[in-house]
């Protein structure tokens, strides 16, 4: 199984696609945060990556936020310090 790992913050986003057995790392990227409109389009510039397959596409993310984080009926939002957007768990 394939795990998306991140770091959102205000200034810069780093993604990393570990394979979930060993942890090892398969492919990574860093983000500038306030060029995207949301984080569902960073992950997706970073999936259409030629170093990425389709073999290797992520079953679980676990991205870490710069901001509160708010539980609702669909899962969890997070306002995010210092962007203009929130990242809700279901629209990713």
């Amino acid at each position: 199984m394939k795990l998306l790992a991140g770091d959102l913050g205000g200034t810069k986003t780093l993604l990393g696609l570990y394979d979930e057995g060993d942890l090892r790392l398969l492919h990574q990227a860093r983000y500038e945060s306030a060029r995207y409109s949301s984080l569902e389009a960073m992950v997706l510039e970073f999936l259409q990556e030629p170093a990425l397959q389709e073999a290797t596409r992520p079953q679980v993310a676990a991205i870490g936020v710069a901001g509160p984080v708010e539980d609702l009926p669909t899962g969890q939002r997070a306002r995010i310090t210092n962007l203009t957007y929130s990242v809700d768990s279901a629209s990713l």
